[in-house]
């Protein structure tokens, strides 16, 4: 039987497959389910275009992915640590809470909830064959692995001047579309608007999906009937506790 209500902050299809965002089901604009998405939207929007500008000096090739720089290294570490922000968001907002110092073995909690080793991002203007970024793949084997390019985030943050060749292009780009599929996984296709409805996106013959204002394109993941949404938020939203809680573990 599929979900009759939505969990706080997670994203997931109806049960027709669809994600119906528009405005007939507008729970993830919602501000019961989220308060703050255009606030980490715009976020991600500023890195997204910080990127772009890195792309006028460094060509967006498979030859460039281990380039590294100082401007790297700042984009590195503000799209890590934006990565964190959304992570530690879908956690606290279903209940999720830990004394002392978070890691990335808490974050890799929000795998079997969001599914985010699934998620895959394209950048269509590249040359060389590492166009598609799967920045979470690794816990699709393994959600007690920490993730490459977010260990090497940690490596160069705490030790700069010895590991400074960590911060690099393709070390970014995965950082950075982290957190574009963050953003995804909580609030789908009202990233590319978060203000209105959304129009002027396409869906490839493979699933991609595409917007003309936006650099990275995006493939979601599958989900099984009963992990899907069925309901109606208007009215859902009337009741008295229209929201669920993901029961994360300890």
């Amino acid at each position: 039987m599929a979900l009759t209500r939505p969990f706080y902050r997670i994203c997931r299809p109806f049960v027709n497959g669809e994600y119906n965002q528009s405005s007939d089901q507008p729970y993830v604009r919602d501000e019961l389910y989220a308060n703050d998405a255009s606030h980490f939207i715009s976020a991600y929007q500023l890195l997204e275009a910080d990127l772009m500008k890195l792309f006028t000096f460094i060509e967006p090739a498979d030859a460039n992915l281990s380039t590294y720089s100082h401007r790297l290294y700042e984009l590195l570490l503000r799209a890590s640590t934006e990565f964190e922000a959304n992570a530690r968001a879908v956690l606290v907002a279903n209940g999720y809470s830990k004394t002392g110092r978070w890691n990335i073995f808490d974050y890799a909690k929000l795998e079997p909830a969001c599914r985010l080793s699934a998620f895959a991002t394209t950048l269509p203007v590249w040359r060389g064959s590492d166009s598609v970024r799967r920045p979470f793949s690794v816990w699709a084997k393994n959600q007690n692995a920490s993730l490459p390019w977010y260990a090497d985030y940690n490596s160069v943050k705490h030790n700069r001047s010895g590991e400074f060749e960590l911060a690099t292009l393709g070390n970014v780009i995965d950082a950075v579309s982290g957190v574009f599929i963050m953003l995804f996984a909580q609030f789908n296709m009202v990233v590319w608007n978060p203000y209105g409805n959304l129009t002027f996106y396409a869906t490839t013959p493979s699933g991609t999906l595409i917007h003309p204002g936006s650099f990275f394109q995006i493939t979601l993941p599958s989900w099984e009937p009963d992990n899907r949404y069925d309901f109606e938020w208007k009215k859902l939203k009337a009741s008295t506790d229209p929201i669920a809680k993901y029961s994360f573990p300890p």
